[in-house]
């Protein structure tokens, strides 16, 4: 727990440097490391790296491969079955590293925190605007990195079930004695929306002397990124007053719009499009060193005829397939031979590649793109929905206007159709960037792998006898199943005594 909550050599999620402007910070163990704002971006640019790292790869398909759109292929030789099949237990190393790399993230932030405040009152004029955007980013960071445990390691939102280990500061010398316990939801929520307001308070301050992150695709966070997490939360924690007018606030600034048809693959290819809020920074030459998002398990590998997953009916079957532009987007029918027998399927395609990053040895390499503006129609459309508001309903024809080719508003929806509907095009817009299960918790519904397509296909056998058996068997009841949210490590037990009794139910 030490190493975790405390050491400043953050593990797991340092994969890479991000080149902005300044390289990241090196190994550092003390007070003077932390002397002057130069000092500081160093660290904040680890952070950004951090951030990068933990929205892609592994971290953001290990969700993904658990819910009910996706499926391992025969002979793929069990790639991917931890998540695939739910073969969780509180010692899988696949649950233990993330943990212990937010927690690692978070001591690092902790750390500059704990000496940005000698510097505060004693830089001035441009220092003291840069140093205030860096604390802000800070509190951003620390945050997201909050909500990501707690989107993984906690249960339906409820407020007085066990949340998160909480640690504000930066104290290597406490005793195993004094590590916290899981405090409540309500108050890993209170403490999340704390340093959000923090940062959002220090970004718009910053924002009036340099607007230039205010653009769609900034690498940068933005006071609109923080109001879009804002909105993700309380959609989350159920306070959809709060998720509307988050979400509409950034969708009436007027800088992002939902980009057009004919622009849409472009989004996914090039990463480029008005409706990105943020776009996290990468180039050709560290391309090699940070994870593109769906290649950890090879849903596309370099070969495209040998997949180890592929997506379930669950999700293909939502399409209207010739004039929905998401479908040809995010999905690629290819022949493929499955343990000799030749047929033809369906991989995914979301993430094919950005021209730009693929340079020599690096393929498929797409920038994370954490916020999109889609995602906020959507938060305003279902919360809206649980309110009886009628935005529920525009903001889905909005939406579906700028993804349907020649697509008529649809009216007269209410009611669990209505529901339903908003439902099923959060799955279709958002269908791999890692917010299936946390939907499907939301939500209380159970998973379970469609095999069969409900329409003939020119060319595709039977794809139930491709799959991998053990996958489909793999169901989850929402209330009867452990696997809607990962167990704490094992080993946070052992050397936190105030965690005894706080593991999850089912593990």
């Amino acid at each position: 727990m030490k190493k975790i909550l405390f050491s400043v050599l953050a593990a797991g999620l340092m994969l890479s440097s991000c080149n902005m402007d300044l390289d990241p910070a090196g190994t550092v163990t003390d007070s003077e490391s932390i002397q002057t704002v130069q000092d500081v971006e160093k660290f904040r640019n680890n952070f950004y790296s951090n951030f990068r790292a933990i929205n892609a790869g592994e971290y953001l398909t290990s969700t993904e491969m658990q819910s009910d759109f996706f499926v391992g292929l025969r002979g793929n030789g069990g790639r991917g079955s931890t998540w695939l099949q739910s073969n969780l237990n509180a010692a899988t190393s696949e649950i233990d590293a993330p943990y212990a790399a937010c927690y690692g993230v978070i001591a690092n932030i902790n750390f500059m925190l704990s000496y940005t405040e000698q510097l505060e009152g004693s830089v001035t004029g441009d220092d003291a605007i840069q140093l205030n955007r860096y604390i802000g980013e800070a509190h951003f960071m620390r945050a997201y990195f909050y909500y990501w445990l707690l989107d993984h390691y906690c249960g339906r939102y409820e407020p007085s079930a066990l949340g998160l280990q909480l640690v504000s500061s930066y104290d290597p010398s406490i005793p195993n004695s004094e590590y916290p316990g899981r405090s409540t939801m309500q108050a890993s929520v209170s403490f999340i929306n704390g340093d959000l307001t923090e940062a959002l308070r220090r970004l718009n301050e910053f924002e009036q002397y340099d607007a230039s992150c205010l653009s769609p695709a900034s690498p940068y966070i933005s006071s609109y990124v923080i109001e879009a997490l804002q909105a993700r939360i309380a959609l989350i924690t159920r306070d959809y007053d709060t998720a509307i007018t988050k979400a509409n606030g950034v969708i009436n600034s007027g800088i992002y719009a939902l980009t057009e048809i004919t622009d849409y693959p472009n989004l996914w290819v090039n990463d480029e499009g008005s409706e990105l809020l943020m776009t996290c920074y990468g180039d050709v030459q560290e391309a090699a060193s940070f994870g593109s998002c769906f290649d950890q398990y090879n849903y596309i590998s370099e070969y495209p005829t040998r997949v180890n997953c592929v997506p379930t009916w669950n999700i293909l079957g939502l399409y209207d397939d010739i004039n929905d532009v998401r479908f040809d987007t995010f999905f690629l029918g290819i022949p493929m031979t499955i343990e000799a027998q030749e047929t033809f399927g369906f991989i995914f395609n979301k993430f094919p590649g950005n021209p730009a990053l693929n340079g020599a040895g690096n393929v498929y390499k797409n920038k994370p793109k954490p916020f999109r503006l889609s995602e906020l129609y959507l938060i305003v459309a279902e919360a809206s929905y649980e309110k009886g508001l009628s935005d529920a309903a525009s903001r889905l024809n909005q939406l579906r206007k700028k993804r349907i080719r020649n697509y008529v508003d649809e009216t007269g929806l209410a009611g669990l159709a209505l529901r339903d509907a908003i439902r099923e095009e959060r799955a279709k817009e958002l269908v791999g960037e890692g917010f299936r299960m946390s939907d499907l918790r939301r939500w209380q519904m159970d998973m379970r792998r469609d095999s069969e397509s409900p329409v003939e296909i020119p060319g595709y056998t039977s794809i139930a006898d491709l799959y991998n058996n053990a996958d489909l068997a793999t169901v989850m009841v929402y209330g009867q199943s452990a696997y809607y949210v990962w167990p704490i490590p094992r080993n946070e037990f052992e050397v936190c005594p105030a965690m005894a009794g706080q593991q999850n139910p089912g593990y």
